[in-house]
């Protein structure tokens, strides 16, 4: 099934086939950080980075990278599983690992069918949404409010810089 091994170019080779590469970002925020000079600093925020060697790593048989940057307030944020059947759900996001489809699920519980959005295939496709949720920590309740983004592509040569040094061929932001 999946497993993780940290992400280096240098120890692990890449198989013989293309690579899926799967960049999320995460930007987290409380109530208290929506004033406009928070909103302001959180725009100015990349979309992309360089994938890191801290932050990546691969799963399905070294057949794809999930490099995730960004904040994580609950050290938990991330989820993912791979199914026999070559679907890799990530986060709100379904990519099909045969063909190189990629859909959006919503949230988990979501009776709406997964909206198809683009083949990751050769081609960098981004994703955006926003959202908050209810956290209990310290005996009291407060809403911790996220910006996701979700950069994707299938390649046959993995590039730390491939989502940098490229402009995505289509953005899906607004997601709901």
């Amino acid at each position: 099934m999946a497993y993780n091994k940290q992400f280096s170019m240098q120890h692990h080779p890449l198989p013989p086939m293309s690579i899926v590469i799967v960049q999320i970002i995460i930007q987290q925020w409380d109530k208290s950080q929506r004033e406009p000079h928070h909103v302001e600093a959180r725009t100015k925020l990349p979309n992309t980075r360089v994938l890191g060697r801290d932050t990546s790593f691969y799963i399905c048989d070294q057949h794809c990278i999930i490099d995730k940057q960004g904040d994580d307030v609950l050290g938990n944020r991330l989820s993912y599983k791979y199914s026999d059947d070559n679907l890799l759900q990530i986060d709100r996001f379904n990519i099909d690992l045969s063909t190189t489809m990629i859909a959006y699920t919503g949230q988990e519980n979501s009776v709406r069918p997964a909206q198809i959005l683009a083949s990751i295939d050769n081609n960098f496709i981004q994703c955006q949404y926003q959202w908050r949720y209810r956290v209990f920590e310290g005996g009291f309740y407060y809403w911790l409010y996220e910006l996701v983004t979700i950069n994707a592509i299938s390649v046959d040569t993995l590039q730390e810089t491939i989502f940098v040094q490229n402009k995505p061929k289509q953005v899906f932001d607004n997601l709901a």
